[in-house]
């Protein structure tokens, strides 16, 4: 099988509305993902996928997320704050799920995977000592 691999960064803000500690104060981090595409056959031109290929897929959600906050659509004190806020124009994403590294690599992974890459497994470093894998 082959195997290659590409890195993303971008910095954003978060927090963990059922955490117990630190991580339910709003912060920020500056993550990295790092996503494996795999294949047991290269391509004609001797490739699993142009790397470049994967950087066009990676593009709108990397914009997306860098430099904006992520705010679980069931958080509803982040909710109200940034709502009330909405006119200073603070850019806010809103998602599905607990903005954990853990679910940020499943919804890169799936996000991939809708965009027909081979993907075999996501990476997600919130810190440089700290990541969360997935991979079905």
């Amino acid at each position: 099988m082959f195997e290659i691999s590409k890195q993303f960064r971008w910095e954003m803000g978060h927090r963990i509305s059922q955490h117990k500690g630190q991580c339910f104060n709003l912060h920020g981090h500056s993550y990295m993902a790092e996503i494996y595409l795999s294949a047991n056959v290269l391509n004609k031109e001797g490739m699993v996928v142009d790397f470049a290929e994967l950087g066009k897929v990676m593009k709108p959600l990397i914009d997306c997320w860098d430099h904006a906050f992520m705010v679980w659509y069931k958080d509803d004190v982040l909710v109200s704050i940034f709502q009330a806020h909405s006119a200073l124009g603070l850019k806010t994403v809103y998602v599905d799920f607990e903005a954990t590294a853990e679910n940020m690599a499943r919804y890169i992974y799936q996000y991939c995977r809708i965009g027909s890459l081979p993907v075999s497994k996501v990476i997600v470093w919130e810190t440089s000592k700290c990541k969360a894998e997935y991979s079905e």
